[in-house]
């Protein structure tokens, strides 16, 4: 499988999700590790330890 990253290094499994989630279609915000948000205010107030 070639890369789909930008710079053609080999795909991780957080580029991997990356990419599949845009290559569906989604459009909306992914975190570091490749998952859609559905919440992204929840998610930075996680992040933030709020």
């Amino acid at each position: 499988m070639t890369s789909r990253n930008w710079d053609k290094s080999p795909e991780t499994e957080k580029d991997s999700k990356f990419h599949d989630l845009r290559d569906s279609g989604y459009r909306g915000p992914i975190d570091q590790d490749g998952n859609n948000l559905e919440d992204v205010n929840a998610w930075a107030d996680e992040q933030l330890g709020r």
